[in-house]
Parts: C-alpha cells; structure tokens; sequence
C-alpha cells in the first residue's frame, strides 16, 4: 500500500483535512503530500525510518515505532467468567471508561494535537461501535462493575484488537487477561485463526502483558510520524 487516504472520522474530530498514508517502500512520494490542500493533518507510517532530509521537507514529526504482533487462536477449552459480548447493555459505563486517562496510542503521545481532541478520541472512537460505524465485536469484562471491554475488526482469517480498555482502578486484576481468553475461545473456528494486536516498542507493559498471553512478534512493524500543516 503506497497511497494518501482520507480519515473521515479524524477529520471530524479535528475539524480540518486528515488523512493516513501507509508507505511500504523505500522511496516516499513527497509530492503527493506536498500537494494536499492546507490546512492538513497526516498519519504517516513507513517500513523504513524517514530520512532527515524528508523529515525536515514535509516537515513530519517522529511519534513512535508500532509493532504488530500476533496470536493463534486454539483456547477452546477455556471459557472465562464475567466476559460478554455487548449488545447496547453497557455503553455507558463503556463511554465513561473511554474518558479515563489510561491511553498510549501515538494521537495522545503528540502534544501538538488539541488536548480536547486527545483526551476524548477513545470516546468517540467507541462511540462509533455504537453508531454501527466502526468494529465488528465489543466484548465487555463485568464482575459487580464494567472493568474494562475489548473492540475487534474481523478482517479476513484475523480478528484485530482495535482497542483494549482497562479500568484504572481494575489493573493488574485479570481484566485484560480475561477478554483475550475469551475471544481465543469464542471466536477459535476454521476461518478465524489469528489475533493481532498493535503496540509502541516502547511500550514495555504491554508488550510484557501480550507475550505472557502468547502473543509473537512479526515482521510488519511501522514508523509512525505526524504532519501537521497549518
């Protein structure tokens, strides 16, 4: 994939011209971002690291590296407690967990975006599940309270973690533990094989929390960088 795409949905949010651009290749068509109509915010991810010559001619800025990992699914004989699929029964103390200041995705790592747009992105991004807008499953963890949920997109033989949401006052309680066990046996049939998940290489909790789950590293890894044009 070699292409600027346009972001509806950050977009919206940010009330100017967004788009992402995933680049697989070496070479990176400057022109083509170059030739986007200002103002502009671009999400741009490389196999390669940018050249500092091509960072300081778009201008971007450096986010985060992003790891892709994954996992088999083959727990059938596990079936955990207290996890559900959700319906419309939770959404909004679902909402309300989305608000709490627990995120790390590379849009809440750069400063130069507006914090309110930081600090309600998991809000709308969720509240688009419920709009019928975004994600194919939304799995809930409630034992006496909702302590977090987990968003999925089915996408061919994959089911991806679009977003895992803990509680904060539930970490380190099994919730996040519990969700993963319950999609590998809930979803584990002959066309669904894999779970993937994202995360920063900088990111030791997480990466700690899915390799004791099983979760393996791959080869798709990405560079994240931001343009923001004014």
């Amino acid at each position: 994939m070699n292409k600027i795409i346009k972001d509806k949905f950050i977009t919206n949010l940010l009330g100017i011209r967004s788009y992402s651009y995933i680049n697989d290749i070496k070479k990176i068509n400057l022109n083509s971002i170059k030739k986007l109509k200002k103002p502009f915010f671009l999400t741009l991810k490389t196999k390669y690291p940018l050249k500092k010559k091509y960072i300081k001619e778009i201008p971007a800025k450096f986010i985060c590296k992003q790891l892709l990992l994954r996992k088999h699914l083959k727990e059938k004989n596990f079936h955990p407690e207290n996890c559900y699929i959700e319906k419309n029964r939770f959404k909004k103390f679902v909402l309300n967990i989305s608000l709490e200041k627990t995120s790390n995705s590379h849009f809440s790592q750069d400063k130069n975006l507006p914090l309110d747009f930081r600090k309600k992105l998991r809000f709308n991004w969720v509240k688009n599940f419920y709009k019928g807008q975004r994600g194919d499953f939304l799995i809930i963890y409630k034992k006496k309270i909702v302590g977090g949920f987990l968003l999925l997109i089915k996408k061919k033989e994959n089911l991806i973690i679009d977003l895992i949401v803990t509680k904060k006052n539930q970490a380190k309680k099994g919730v996040g533990r519990s969700l993963i066990k319950f999609v590998c046996s809930k979803f584990s049939n002959k066309k669904i094989k894999f779970l993937l998940a994202g995360t920063q290489s900088n990111n030791k909790i997480a990466l700690k929390f899915y390799k004791k789950l099983g979760f393996k590293k791959t080869n798709i890894n990405y560079f994240i960088y931001h343009v923001f044009s004014k």
